[in-house]
């Protein structure tokens, strides 16, 4: 769409889009009822539903919602958990231990993530950087994380925009786990990776390997 101003048509400006990641641990043994819920109650979720994974490797019965909305645009529905007010989770929450609910931004110079099949298996690495470190963050990875997406799909790499420190996240996909180790072998062999300089700048690192659940749009 464009807008017509003093006889010129100019681009409508670029939404930003917040990135909003919700992680349930759920209770002991009940993974499968809660994937099985989630997937009968995907459809009311406000927003778009991004992805939906469970963890294969890390902390055990968690699962990761990622929807999006335009900053400027909150998303129709209930946002916070209160009681006697009806969330789309509100099936679910019987079923957990904690929420974690965090936003962020996506970085700039990478394409915004979109439906479809990219790999079987997603790594999610996190990084936990000193506050007031984003500018030098964003710049720093830059080029690095460029030349990373022309090896293997990179769905959604972004930074916290909520929380105290400043939480970096990047994903990966593969086909599986076998591939994901020739290509960091690679990387690591050449050279590029990692990017230099992390020892001094982030605080502490996570990684998760995560698979999608049936109902999500990113696989």
């Amino acid at each position: 769409m464009k807008l017509a101003y003093l006889g010129l048509s100019l681009p409508q400006p670029t939404p930003t889009m917040i990135y909003e990641l919700t992680t349930l641990t759920t209770a002991a043994a009940m993974l499968k009822d809660v994937t099985t819920t989630l997937n009968s109650v995907a459809a009311e979720c406000p927003a778009e539903l991004v992805a939906a994974w469970s963890t294969e490797a890390g902390r055990v019965n968690d699962v990761l919602l990622l929807r999006r909305f335009d900053e400027n645009k909150l998303p129709s529905g209930a946002t916070e958990f209160r009681p006697g007010v009806k969330h789309w989770l509100s099936s679910v929450l019987p079923m957990t231990q904690d929420v974690q609910i965090e936003h962020f931004r996506s970085v700039p110079y990478l394409p915004e993530p979109s439906p479809g099949a990219l790999g079987a298996l997603v790594e999610m690495r996190s990084y936990i950087y000193r506050p007031g470190m984003q500018e030098e963050l964003l710049a720093t990875w830059k080029e690095p994380l460029i030349k990373r997406a022309q090896v293997s799909p990179m769905p959604l790499v972004m930074y916290s925009i909520n929380a105290r420190a400043l939480r970096f996240i990047h994903l990966y996909a593969y086909q599986d786990y076998t591939q994901r180790l020739q290509i960091r072998a690679g990387e690591v062999a050449k050279g590029t990776w990692p990017p230099p300089g992390g020892k001094a700048r982030w605080l502490n690192q996570e990684n998760a390997l995560l698979t999608p659940l049936a109902f999500s749009p990113l696989r």
